[in-house]
């Protein structure tokens, strides 16, 4: 395998649609190419992304796009969690033929599975392609639980590492698989936008954040401070993104907002797919309200 891996900030950027579920082109060209200069990565077709809602071509489609637009200003990692291992594949070898850098995947959505099955599934991925597999860890969406165990034979077996500590995990979950997984090509990415300032500075690689979407500005000066080890001027960044974070969950409808704080960077963000459904205009007006209450200077203008 290329010695190749994620790290820093990665966006899972949304996937604009038409009202009959088709990919709107165009607009997905312009919300990559305003990411690209301004993040380490960006994640396709993942959770925000609305991957495991689309066909299988459109979202090879959208890896296409993705790499074409980046031409090698990020690395651009594309998720490939599906129900069943063959499509996992298909799209991981897809994703190689395309030129990505990275594979995610969530553990199998729905059907409860052994530790076994799990095993398996991931072990597929790291046969049948070049590149590096993350575990996309979301136990809580997908209905599996990959457990620090299966995830220790995973690594010995060439799983790349492991983008987690999701709500019903945290810091904690994290401190614990660094402390358990010795191999030193392993790496660890937090999930979760509240999670990054401790996960950063007890060894994770990166993050994944969604903030990094509509304000990747502050993300990224967020994890400059990090790395330079200013970790008081630092909290006040993290501080600054879990209000975002806030403010972007206070619908219970994280994809359709997104969409709207997307909008509020100038960007054509079409419609989030079936079922999702855009926020009214009264929420999108209470969502402007509650950024214009925060106390720091945002890029973000009403639409």
């Amino acid at each position: 395998m290329e010695n190749k891996t994620i790290e820093g900030i990665i966006a899972p950027c949304i996937t604009p649609f038409n009202d009959d579920g088709e990919i709107l082109e165009n607009n997905l060209e312009a919300i990559v190419d305003f990411l690209a200069d301004k993040v380490h990565g960006v994640s396709v077709c993942a959770i925000y992304g609305s991957g495991i809602l689309m066909q299988r071509e459109q979202r090879k489609k959208v890896a296409e796009i993705a790499h074409n637009v980046i031409n090698n200003r990020c690395k651009l990692s594309v998720f490939v969690g599906a129900p069943d291992t063959d499509t996992s594949v298909d799209l991981a070898k897809h994703a190689q033929n395309v030129g990505a850098d990275a594979i995610t995947c969530v553990a199998p959505i729905y059907y409860k599975q052994v530790d076994d099955a799990l095993f398996g599934h991931y072990k597929a991925l790291v046969d049948a392609v070049d590149l590096p597999i993350y575990l996309y860890d979301s136990p809580a969406f997908a209905g599996n639980y990959v457990s620090i165990d299966v995830l220790e034979r995973l690594v010995d077996a060439g799983l790349k590492g492991a983008i987690t500590g999701a709500a019903v995990q945290g810091i904690e979950y994290i401190w614990e698989v660094m402390r358990r997984i010795k191999n030193k090509n392993f790496d660890l990415l937090s999930i979760r936008d509240g999670l990054a300032l401790p996960a950063l500075m007890t060894g994770a690689r990166g993050v994944e954040s969604g903030v990094a979407n509509y304000f990747p500005e502050l993300t990224m000066e967020f994890y400059d401070l990090v790395m330079k080890k200013k970790y008081e001027k630092a909290a006040v960044l993290q501080d600054r993104i879990l209000h975002f974070r806030d403010v972007s969950h206070g619908f219970g409808r994280n994809i359709p907002t997104l969409h709207a704080l997307v909008k509020m960077r100038g960007l054509e963000t079409g419609v989030p797919k079936k079922p999702f459904y855009l926020l009214s205009d009264n929420e999108v007006d209470k969502l402007w309200n509650d950024i214009q209450k925060l106390d720091f200077e945002t890029p973000l203008q009403m639409y």
